[in-house]
């Protein structure tokens, strides 16, 4: 059964979020327990016209990769990730764990390793971000890691991940551009001023 707030999530996300635009290239990445809502994503991203690319890696890759990797291998910049990082238009991440302490027993040096090779990924995604030319969001997935984490039942968790996205709300997107609206008054109310003076009742 489809959950409606996976809807209203992948709505918000791929429509007010990054907008995705008719033929557009869009990346949607998460580990395969956000599956739910990356099936919502691939819908939502071709009913905007784009074209998604899905890439969902099994975060045990990960330790593999960290704890069997050679020096070399941890070091070595794939060309084909960067070809994607130079030419997507839109990126969702979808931030989801099942077990938060999975890579606490490798080596911090050979994190540092594979952290460096991956900086000219990372130069190249913000600097495209900062320029426009990429548009991105990363949200969190309810699951059950993150949940026992935060000391609440997967049900509770689910309920304060997905209200604080305003999934609560009839329409989510709607919402969102409100609360846009009312910030970018905001911000020309303040342009060109210095100094602010608050009086409070007491």
């Amino acid at each position: 059964m489809r959950d409606l707030r996976m809807e209203k999530l992948a709505d918000v996300l791929v429509n007010y979020s990054v907008g995705v635009k008719k033929n557009q290239l869009v990346r949607i990445s998460g580990p395969p327990v956000s599956q739910s809502l990356i099936v919502e994503l691939y819908r939502k991203v071709i009913a905007a016209g784009g074209h998604p690319t899905v890439r969902m890696v099994p975060e045990e890759l990960n330790e593999i990769f960290l704890k069997e990797g050679s020096d070399e291998q941890l070091q070595f910049l794939n060309p084909a990730n960067l070809f994607e990082y130079e030419n997507i238009d839109c990126s969702i991440g979808i931030w989801a764990e099942e077990n938060t302490k999975a890579l606490t027993n490798c080596d911090p040096k050979r994190i540092g390793l594979t952290q460096a090779a991956r900086k000219p990924l990372m130069d190249t995604f913000m600097k495209r971000a900062a320029s426009g030319s990429l548009h991105w969001v990363g949200t969190q997935f309810p699951c059950q890691a993150p949940a026992q984490d935060a000391e609440m039942s997967l049900a509770e968790y689910e309920d304060f991940v997905f209200n604080a996205g305003l999934l609560n709300h009839p329409d989510p997107v709607a919402s969102w551009k409100r609360i846009s609206e009312r910030q970018r008054r905001l911000v020309d109310h303040l342009n060109g001023k210095h100094d602010y003076h608050v009086v409070a009742a007491n």
